[in-house]
């Protein structure tokens, strides 16, 4: 979920997805939570409110809404999307850049919608490699639905690191395109210097020389 950066001492940034009425809220220190059937009028007044982390405590905390805490992987993922979408932003390759994109009220958003060198394309992407045949086979169902609302458009799973070649088989025979480490730094070799300082950078600077990023989970 696209957060926006907000003014506060303890909150860092605020997100909302209207299609699920789910309020996703970044604290300093990390911790990220997700407040469920929150209406969007709150979500708009939290970001209009002066002094955010009272809003919080008076109309959201007392409000009792249902909440979990994200996990770290969680992070990452939302994290790494982020990243993603901003080397998007400086590649001249992509336009009409639309993260957390509706295709349609009753299905899940799909990660990032774009133009890619002039074709529609739909990205999934995900912070870590496919480990298992079946994790593999979920990600390509789901884009796969994605398919039957835009049927012309190139669809792309996206991830840091390898797997093995039985796995990318099985991809392209689904005529899904795979975007690993080693695509991803050919695709935006001019824009990785954006990460170099960044948590995220090391999953790809080994990619040129073809080494896997994950050697010892790759056929899990």
């Amino acid at each position: 979920m696209k957060r926006i950066p907000v003014t506060s001492s303890n909150i860092a940034s605020v997100g909302y997805d209207s299609a699920k009425m789910i309020l996703e809220i970044e604290f300093y220190g990390g911790g990220i939570y997700q407040y469920y059937n929150v209406p969007e009028s709150t979500f708009r007044d939290m970001l209009n409110s002066s002094c955010k982390g009272q809003y919080f405590d008076e109309k959201i905390k007392r409000a009792k809404y249902q909440y979990q805490r994200l996990s770290s992987q969680d992070f990452m993922g939302f994290e790494f999307q982020s990243y993603i979408v901003k080397m998007m932003e400086k590649n001249h390759d992509f336009e009409n850049i639309q993260p957390e994109y509706c295709l349609k009220t009753n299905m899940s958003n799909i990660d990032v919608a774009c133009s890619y060198k002039g074709k529609r394309t739909l990205v999934e992407i995900k912070s870590v490699p496919p480990f298992t045949k079946n994790r593999l086979l979920a990600y390509i169902a789901q884009l796969q639905q994605y398919s039957k609302v835009e049927p012309d458009a190139v669809l792309v799973l996206l991830f840091p690191g390898s797997m093995s070649q039985e796995y990318y088989d099985i991809a392209t025979k689904s005529h899904i395109n795979v975007w690993d480490s080693q695509k991803i730094s050919e695709i935006f070799s001019d824009q990785l210097v954006l990460l170099e300082h960044t948590p995220v950078y090391h999953l790809f600077y080994l990619a040129p020389m073809g080494i896997c990023l994950f050697p010892n989970l790759q056929d899990l």
